[in-house]
């Protein structure tokens, strides 16, 4: 095992709905590739992670069923998108958590309801740093409080999460 993989231990599943979620969905995924502990994917057929000539759906299906959290990009195009909302049914069907990121008061679908606290943004502003960090800080609440931590695929998110507190802790005596 590398070391690079002994960091890695939540992995994050970005879905977003029309062009409208896209950039939100992009400064999410570019803000939490730059943190330690995390393994993130965009579900996008511009996705980084998707290497050119690649079958986008043969991709995303197996990244999706070896994530521990969706965060979810709520905008008015995600009730559009067929392919967006496949994916958060599969998440739910799969147990993963979701964490979503709504844009003004855009309600959440149905298989979003009753969920996790959601992250709010305003037009245009779905890649301003105080509301990535707030998203950032939602999704480790979540893992902190609502995940069995038993699953089998967890098991080690725990242990990252304790280091990344100590870590923080850490910076801020600094």
């Amino acid at each position: 095992m590398s070391s690079a993989e002994l960091f890695i231990m939540v992995k994050a599943f970005i879905i977003y709905g029309k062009k409208e979620g896209e950039s939100a969905a992009k400064a999410v995924y570019n803000y939490f590739k730059s943190e330690k502990g995390i393994s993130v994917f965009l579900a996008s057929p511009r996705s980084p992670d998707i290497k050119a000539g690649k079958f986008f759906k043969k991709t995303i299906i197996p990244r999706l069923d070896r994530s521990n959290v969706a965060i979810v990009i709520v905008t008015p195009g995600l009730r559009q998108s067929t392919i967006a909302m496949g994916e958060i049914i599969r998440a739910k069907a799969l147990g993963i958590d979701f964490v979503p990121y709504v844009r003004g008061r855009t309600k959440l679908p149905k298989p979003l309801g009753n969920l996790w606290k959601p992250v709010k943004f305003e037009k245009g502003k779905g890649g301003k740093r105080s509301n990535l960090e707030n998203l950032y800080s939602s999704m480790w609440g979540l893992l902190d409080t609502r995940i069995n931590w038993a699953k089998p695929r967890l098991v080690k998110a725990k242990k990252a999460l304790l280091t990344i507190k100590l870590q923080v802790k850490l910076r801020g005596k600094r």
